[in-house]
């Protein structure tokens, strides 16, 4: 999972339910990822990704798939509304949806579903990037430098993913954001505009419900990526 908010839960998680914070297109959160599972051996994967493309996971791990690869999803009538889902052979999301092949474990998208997601585009709003602002207090200009730094360089990855929890968790602070969606419509256009923050918090809400379904199913040990 990437984002300024993914810790998807204010409360601790079941036991059976661990989160895996990753960079998309991360090589060295592709090699914690893959050293947490082999230790763990998660039975069910759960990716941060529309909800959709969940019947899509055999065609993008088939063999005769190779990366680079991605997902498209658009809106019919409206083309230019699209969300990608770029996957190369590094990258976490590739490499947890292959490891579940071979480990014969289940895997599902999670996130809010795309139909949802493409509405809400349209409406988004521009804000400050909770992420360049933990960047900047750690002393760094980029937020990919620092993330190098912290995570995608780092030789011990055994304890990266709970600081990450951790770490995600307090960014909630951080968020400057503080209207409702009533307060940044306009007179002219009286539709509800959506902040980032506001998109998130629908995001994790759809992801705390997967999980939560994912929990009825039996499963012992649950990866959250």
């Amino acid at each position: 999972m990437e984002g300024p908010l993914s810790s998807v839960s204010r409360t601790p998680l079941d036991p059976r339910v661990r989160l895996f914070g990753i960079r998309h297109h991360g090589p060295g959160s592709s090699k914690s990822l893959l050293a947490a599972f082999a230790d763990w051996q998660p039975q069910l994967v759960l990716i941060e990704g529309a909800a959709e493309a969940t019947p899509l996971v055999d065609w993008v791990t088939n063999d005769e798939a190779i990366p680079p690869i991605a997902i498209l999803h658009y809106a019919v009538d409206h083309p230019s509304w699209a969300l990608y889902y770029p996957l190369a052979e590094f990258s976490p999301e590739f490499q947890a949806m292959k490891w579940a092949k071979g480990a014969n474990a289940d895997v599902q998208f999670i996130d809010l579903p795309a139909t949802q997601r493409l509405a809400i585009r349209a409406r988004e709003t521009v804000q400050a990037d909770v992420m360049s602002l933990l960047a900047e207090a750690a002393g760094f200009d980029d937020v990919e430098d620092w993330w190098e730094a912290l995570v995608e360089r780092r030789d011990d990855p055994s304890t990266i993913f709970e600081g990450l929890i951790e770490l995600m968790t307090e960014a909630r602070e951080l968020d400057p954001t503080t209207e409702s969606i009533e307060e940044l419509a306009d007179e002219e256009d009286p539709r509800p505009k959506y902040s980032h923050r506001h998109i998130e918090e629908m995001r994790e809400a759809s992801m705390r419900k997967s999980i939560r379904a994912a929990l009825q199913t039996g499963h012992d040990r649950i990866a959250v990526v």
